[in-house]
């Protein structure tokens, strides 16, 4: 025996999920450069996708500081606001390099002319995305 608010239920169901999904598409339907950015991020590798979301100036700083830091070393990162998610993605991606207080390098980003008593510069992209190396902290 069937239940009689079977076929009910199912229709609502079907019919909320149609309407569900054409507002969910509808806004974004005409603009086409968009669904050409969708196709185009679909079809890349990693690196391209993060290069897209991360923004392709900090993520060639990153990948220039993955490459300039030694494995397992201490790093802080300057010119990037403490709230901000491109710092959560500079820790993810610099990974097994962390984060400290007292670093034995210290990653400048955007803040050209930025010194600090005590430091050197290890390495430079541009004038304004560098690395600074604490002479005092021992280089694993």
């Amino acid at each position: 025996m069937s239940n009689p608010f079977d076929s009910p239920l199912r229709i609502t169901l079907k019919l909320w999920i149609v309407l569900w999904l054409f507002f969910l598409l509808w806004p974004n339907a005409r603009n086409r450069e968009l669904w050409l950015e969708y196709a185009t991020l679909f079809r890349s590798d990693a690196e391209t996708r993060r290069a897209a979301i991360y923004g392709k100036d900090f993520f060639e700083f990153l990948e220039f500081c993955k490459r300039t830091l030694p494995v397992g070393s201490t790093f802080r990162l300057v010119g990037v606001a403490y709230q901000d998610i491109a710092r959560v993605r500079a820790l993810y991606y610099l990974y097994p390099c962390l984060q400290s207080e007292s670093p034995q390098y210290t990653l400048v980003y955007r803040a050209s002319g930025f010194r600090l008593e005590g430091t050197s510069v290890w390495a430079a992209l541009d004038p304004s995305r560098y690395v600074l190396r604490s002479s005092n902290q021992v280089t694993p």
